[in-house]
């Protein structure tokens, strides 16, 4: 799935939280780690890179 496609459906997900931007690519894993800010608190979120599916969240 392409990089703007996976930022655009996690974005929808995290609504209420701004999104920082600079995905980080893990090639053995095939995840991106996006990095979210909500009230001031930092929150990482892992995103399977074949289906766009979040697979692990800080805030939960």
């Amino acid at each position: 799935m392409p990089l703007r496609a996976i930022e655009a459906r996690v974005i929808r997900e995290m609504r209420g939280a701004d999104y920082m931007g600079n995905p980080i690519y893990f090639e053995d894993r095939n995840t991106y780690r996006m990095t979210f800010m909500r009230q001031g608190r930092v929150i990482r979120v892992e995103v399977d890179a074949r289906s766009g599916r979040i697979t692990d969240r800080t805030d939960r």
